[in-house]
């Protein structure tokens, strides 16, 4: 032990050779991942039909029966209590053990895309054009000569 390196990064291995180890290894007829109780002929049949009945058999999800009422819809309740002049919290407590309104799921209607016509033009107009010959002809410095 006196000449063996234990640190992993320290030590060399030849070319195409796997490092050497550093740790104490167990000799060669130990098997790594033996369960620690013995198997017995029975138990072994009782595993080896249980990995077979999950490997064969294939249960697909099926939804709950149980039917959830659809949640409080807060909202709906606060506006209807305003609407009753239930304003202090008391009142509002026995407003909402009164009434009752509920969120509907499930229900979606189909939206209609609306799209104006098709002369319409998004956005806002554009400059016009500047004339780039005339500026390099100086057309518009003899117009101005002119006029004066």
């Amino acid at each position: 032990m006196l000449g063996k390196k234990t640190n992993v990064l320290l030590v060399k291995d030849d070319v195409g050779q796997a490092k050497p180890t550093t740790r104490n290894l167990p000799n060669d007829n130990f098997a790594f991942g033996r369960p620690n109780g013995k198997i017995t002929p029975a138990s072994e049949g009782k595993f080896f039909y249980l990995k077979i009945a999950v490997i064969n058999e294939w249960h697909s999800h099926q939804a709950s029966t149980i039917n959830k009422p659809d949640p409080r819809d807060f909202k709906k309740l606060n506006k209807m209590s305003i609407r009753e002049k239930q304003f202090t919290s008391p009142q509002f407590t026995s407003f909402r053990k009164s009434n009752d309104a509920r969120v509907a799921f499930g229900i979606i209607n189909e939206r209609t895309i609306k799209l104006p016509g098709e002369d319409f033009t998004y956005g806002r107009k554009n400059r016009p054009q500047t004339p780039v010959y005339t500026i390099i002809a100086n057309n518009y410095g003899e117009e101005a000569s002119q006029e004066l």
